[in-house]
């Protein structure tokens, strides 16, 4: 079994156990679909075979700290990334802690594979299911912090995500900010009709 096919064992593993079984957002289907999306982005962008595969690990370990701690998820992503990984190469550690942490909001990061990274996390701001998917988000930050935003509260946030939002690869840019912008308009509408 590959490096890789032991960690999405291990992270399958850990994220469908309490609590983050039990988010509607923050699961197992959000890191596959982020580790999917790297995948997409590191081939377009012709990363070789060493990047590919610290931005796969990086994938399956980015938001597993929710696991421990929901407010700190980055840090304890860490953690749990040197606990599985800390007998291998501690350069390819050292990258994926770096990516990880630069997913933190607002995002800033430094490297290329960081960068693919943040754009994988941030993918769905191009999907047709933002909606959707905003309000998966909105139930489970009412469910941890124990708040009760209503959904047209929570998009107005997510608007002013979308309108501050850049993508960091070439890739992302030419072929998701089309789709962000037509979300911006969706929401829009949205709240016209609901407000």
């Amino acid at each position: 079994m590959s490096l890789i096919e032991k960690a999405a064992v291990f992270a399958t593993d850990l994220l469908q156990k309490e609590p983050t079984s039990g988010y509607p957002y923050h699961n197992l289907n959000h890191t596959l679909s982020v580790v999917k999306h790297v995948q997409e982005i590191g081939e377009h962008a012709y990363v070789d075979d060493k990047d590919l595969t610290i931005l796969t690990l990086s994938a399956w370990f980015h938001d597993i700290g929710y696991t421990r701690d929901y407010n700190h998820h980055e840090e304890k992503g860490v953690e749990i990334a040197r606990e599985f990984l800390g007998s291998i190469n501690h350069k390819i550690l050292d990258h994926v802690e770096s990516c990880i942490l630069a997913t933190r909001m607002p995002q800033n990061p430094g490297s290329f594979i960081e960068k693919i990274l943040c754009d994988a996390d941030m993918y769905h701001l191009s999907e047709d299911t933002l909606i959707e998917n905003s309000d998966k988000l909105r139930q489970e930050i009412n469910m941890v912090t124990g708040k009760q935003l209503s959904l047209q509260d929570y998009l107005h946030k997510t608007l002013n995500l979308l309108y501050s939002h850049e993508y960091f690869t070439e890739y992302a840019r030419k072929h998701l900010n089309s789709r962000k912008l037509k979300n911006i308009e969706k929401i829009k509408r949205y709240l016209s009709r609901n407000t």
